[in-house]
């Protein structure tokens, strides 16, 4: 379980930017791409690094009392407590949505790293109807630096009239009293349209000033904004940030207001390609969408008899289905409805599916509806 638990963790909750970078980049889009809904559990949750993580495998024993025995099933059952306390070398992640104002300070190359990380997680893994990137820019010459997320959709407004970036303070406060109104509306009317916006700032001073920010630092996790800040130095972070991402020195740490003790959690990055990570993010605005706009969704239910394409059990013709049936050669059955109605199959024969159907119900629930 231990092992399973951290491959689960790893490759499907909250998979490297090498992972997700290669997978973009292969032949065939993967089925993790843009998966996550506002529903989900995992949504906004990003990856930092790798590092030790409390495990929720419990393991308990009774501690030793004085004695003058050696007992070898104390040691053994203390061992195992050890082992199994903490999950090594896993994934250090962070909530954007639960966590509405984040600092990350230090130096520029780290700091560019830990971005990376949060940019990928975000925009490979959301749709940018659920998901908007908003950069606010010191000047235009930091602006012309990123120049690899102009064009992605998430920095785009609904009716793509918007672009989601501003270099100048006048631009700054325009932006963002239009994002505070658009959420107003949303709210207001109780639109069914859920959609969060993850800012990104390098200048804190005029972003503190603004009503969006005002509204996220009273409402935190009820407003569907998260700001994520950049500075140099720890001091220039506003003093509201619940959680704050360090990179000093050679140290990559991540402390969360409340949460391990008080105390920080110190990480490694991962190692990835900043350039080519740069490149596969680019390519983002290449890709086409359907032709509404919108995702398909998932239908809340469908009928047994409904996959087989039948009105009733007679129909099924079940005799003819066995005879004609290669058990040796494919298992493969219907197991419900996915996006725009397509049946889903499922083979027993793939072992791997089997193993990923079992373990990962709550990942493969967000693909089909059993």
């Amino acid at each position: 379980q231990y092992e399973d638990n951290l491959a689960i963790m790893e490759n499907y909750l909250f998979p490297s930017v090498s992972k997700l970078v290669t997978s973009f980049d292969s032949s065939v889009i993967p089925i993790t791409f843009w998966e996550r809904k506002p529903e989900d559990e995992d949504f906004l949750s990003v990856r930092l690094g790798q590092g030790k993580v409390p495990s929720d495998i419990d393991v308990q024993y009774t501690e030793r009392r004085f004695s003058l025995d050696d007992d070898d099933l104390f040691e053994k059952a203390k061992e195992i407590w050890e082992r199994y306390r903490y999950y090594d070398n896993a994934p250090i992640s962070l909530s954007l949505r639960i966590h509405s104002l984040i600092g990350i300070f230090g130096n520029s190359e780290d700091r560019e790293k830990i971005l990376l990380n949060i940019l990928s997680s975000v925009l490979f893994l959301h749709f940018d109807e659920d998901v908007k990137s908003v950069f606010i820019f010191n000047d235009e010459t930091s602006s012309q630096r990123s120049t690899y997320i102009q064009n992605i959709p998430h920095v785009w407004n609904d009716d793509k009239s918007i672009r989601l970036i501003s270099s100048s303070e006048s631009e700054t406060i325009n932006l963002l009293t239009k994002i505070n109104n658009d959420i107003n509306i949303l709210l207001n009317t109780e639109s069914l349209k859920k959609c969060h916006y993850v800012i990104f700032c390098e200048n804190s001073v005029v972003v503190e000033k603004t009503v969006l920010y005002q509204n996220a630092k009273e409402l935190r996790s009820a407003f569907p904004v998260s700001f994520v800040f950049l500075s140099d130095e720890y001091r220039t972070l506003p003093k509201d940030i619940d959680a704050i991402v360090q990179c000093t020195d050679g140290i990559m740490g991540l402390y969360v207001k409340g949460e391990n003790n008080n105390k920080i959690n110190i990480f490694e990055e991962d190692d990835y390609d900043v350039n080519k990570t740069k490149a596969s993010i680019k390519r983002l605005s290449s890709v086409i969408k359907n032709s509404d706009n919108t995702r398909k969704e998932i239908p809340d239910r469908c009928a047994f008899l409904d996959m087989f394409k039948v009105g009733n059990v007679k129909s099924l013709n079940i005799n003819e289905r066995w005879n004609g049936s290669e058990s040796f050669n494919s298992l493969k059955t219907p197991i419900g409805i996915g996006e725009g109605g397509q049946i889903v199959q499922f083979d027993i024969h793939e072992s791997f599916l089997h193993r990923f159907l079992y373990i990962r119900r709550p990942i493969l629930h967000r693909m089909i509806r059993l």
